[in-house]
């Protein structure tokens, strides 16, 4: 191997100083380039040292491009040829423009944690008073006012009301009510006169409240034909009391493991001038809790005593209502409903009565449906039934009036200001109580007729337009289809109702109102078992009340406006055309 090795170096000096010599003479004497190419036979020797120069001359790095001269080499060529292409290195291009990130598709689960809220619209609220500005300059309203008013009819109107009593954790608020009237017929008169207070206190998370309220009410027999009859004034004079006192806590925060609740208890005692009596205690205890987010179970035991004696007629009866309400309420994004079955034990029968309805809305619009099916039970207490009509007897028998009811609804806003609502209900009554002319004595009277069955389908609704505080006006009728009954009239049951209201207020200080009332399809029994239509009853009104400075004001109101004598009760016609005016002093 060191021989070949030595043999190949001189062969390599040898070729290369052959090189140099003909470069030498071809500078001497240059000549056309004519160059043969030979072909001759080489031995095994040249051929591997040939082998081993190539392989040595590409193991060398690229140079620059050049082309070598083809040279002789004892009768042989040998060509030698090397290209070089230069390149650049890339360069990063920036992004001009770079692309977003692609877009998060995943929805996310936000769940919020709401505190209960406690709403008192008996008092403002405090200022706040940081010490930074010292003294507190803010000043509050009038927290006290008494109105005073008189008119034609004999009309006397006294409205006071306090509510200075109250501090950082409690409040109270007192009102003084008294309004007489006297009409144009012998002894058509109305007054009542009412105290009522309420407070609350706030203490520990806790609302603890209190009310007490007592009217007298004073009424007359004038519904007889007065060229047949005449009585003495103390004979046809009803008056009725009414001593209300009630207690109630509810928890302001989060309740006892989550518990909310709200129990309240109240006693009543209501009787007449001829010595009916009716005592009355309510007790409720309603609880919920919140399974989650959207699930809220509820619960209440509500205990209703009442026993009502007439010693005159011997009449002693006890009217008690005993029931459990058990439901769930959920909400679903858009749906929130309510489930409840209440086992119910009223005067002799047990009932199971159903409350379920459910409410949602169309996305993207202000369209909200509500759909439900529910059922009570009424006790009809002497109260709740003169309150109704004060010319009714006081000899009645009583019987709790079950309400079956399958309803839709409907509510959506136009723009910005007007409000539309829509209900559409099928209701069954068992043991509607009637009023009914007492027409086997003087018919001055009414006795109370329940009718077994009856089916009515009800469409009412409201459609207001308002704009702020400075305009608003609504209406609102509702129609009603007695489907089915046992008796043939259902008697002073409007089959037509319609309410409107008005309310503008032209200057700062000047607010105007204005109501509407009409019914008809009222029906009544008079002598020999004959029907009569009343007369339909519309009704217009309204008042206005200017603020003189901040604490006095002036108000007038009218009522019955275009003085339509009409009939709610048969035979008692109401008090015609009626204004009266007065001023209201804060302080």
């Amino acid at each position: 191997m060191r021989f070949k090795s030595i043999l190949i170096l001189v062969l390599l000096a040898a070729l290369s100083q052959d090189a140099s010599a003909q470069r030498r003479k071809a500078a001497k004497k240059p000549k056309a380039k004519t160059e043969t190419k030979k072909n001759t036979r080489k031995s095994a020797k040249e051929k591997k040292a040939e082998q081993q120069a190539q392989k040595n001359k590409n193991a060398e790095p690229k140079a620059a491009a050049k082309t070598i001269t083809p040279d002789t080499v004892k009768g042989a060529t040998i060509e030698v040829l090397q290209s070089y292409k230069p390149e650049l290195r890339k360069v990063y291009k920036p992004v001009i423009s770079p692309s977003m990130p692609p877009a998060d598709t995943s929805r996310p689960e936000f769940t919020y944690q709401v505190p209960q809220q406690t709403l008192l619209y008996s008092y403002n609220s405090f200022p706040l008073r940081p010490l930074a500005l010292g003294k507190d300059s803010v000043v509050l309203p009038y927290s006290d006012y008494l109105k005073v008013g008189g008119g034609n009819l004999s009309t006397l109107l006294i409205d006071a009301g306090i509510g200075r009593f109250r501090g950082e954790d409690y409040e109270t608020a007192i009102n003084l009510q008294h309004n007489s009237r006297r009409g144009h017929i012998y002894e058509q008169r109305a007054s009542r006169t009412g105290l009522t207070a309420n407070g609350t206190l706030h203490r520990d998370g806790m609302a603890h409240s209190g009310f007490v309220d007592v009217s007298s009410s004073r009424y007359h027999y004038y519904g007889y034909d007065h060229g047949l009859l005449h009585f003495p004034s103390e004979n046809i004079r009803q008056s009725f009391t009414d001593i209300n006192l009630g207690v109630s806590t509810k928890n302001e925060g989060e309740g006892f493991m989550g518990i909310n609740y709200n129990p309240s208890l109240a006693f009543s005692l209501y009787k007449d001038r001829y010595d009916a009596t009716e005592t009355a205690i309510d007790l409720k205890m309603p609880v919920s809790y919140d399974l989650d987010t959207a699930t809220t179970l509820q619960m209440s035991l509500n205990i209703l005593f009442a026993k009502y004696a007439q010693p005159t007629a011997n009449i002693s009866q006890n009217n008690n209502i005993l029931q459990l309400t058990p439901g769930v309420k959920f909400r679903n994004r858009g749906i929130v409903g309510y489930a409840g079955l209440y086992p119910t034990f009223g005067r002799g029968m047990a009932y199971l009565l159903p409350d379920i309805w459910a409410n949602f809305n169309i996305e993207n619009t202000q369209i909200n449906f509500t759909a439900g099916y529910r059922s009570d039970l009424r006790q009809n207490t002497y109260e709740q039934l003169s309150t109704r009509n004060p010319f009714m007897r006081n000899d009645y028998e009583i019987r709790q009036t079950r309400t079956n009811e399958m309803y839709v609804s409907g509510r959506t806003n136009v723009g910005s200001h007007i409000a539309l609502d829509a209900r559409l209900a099928w209701k069954q009554y068992r043991n509607l109580p009637l009023f009914i002319n007492d027409t086997f004595g003087d018919a001055k009277q009414f006795v109370v007729a329940y009718d077994p069955r009856v089916n009515a389908i009800v469409l009412e609704g409201t459609a207001r337009y308002q704009i702020a505080n400075t305009f608003s006006v609504g209406l609102s009728p509702a129609f009603v289809n007695f489907v089915g009954k046992t008796y043939r009239r259902v008697w002073h049951e409007p089959a037509i109702r319609m309410t409107g209201d008005v309310m503008v207020k032209p200057l700062k200080k000047l607010t105007v109102t204005g109501y509407l009332l009409f019914m008809d399809q009222l029906y009544a029994l008079k002598r020999g078992d004959v029907t009569e239509k009343l007369n339909p009853i519309l009704d217009l009104g309204g008042s206005a009340e200017y603020e003189i400075t901040d604490r006095i004001g002036a108000f007038a109101q009218v009522n019955n406006l275009l003085n339509n004598r009409y009939q709610r009760w048969y035979m008692y016609e109401t008090f015609g055309f009626n204004i009266f005016g007065g001023v209201r002093v804060k302080f």
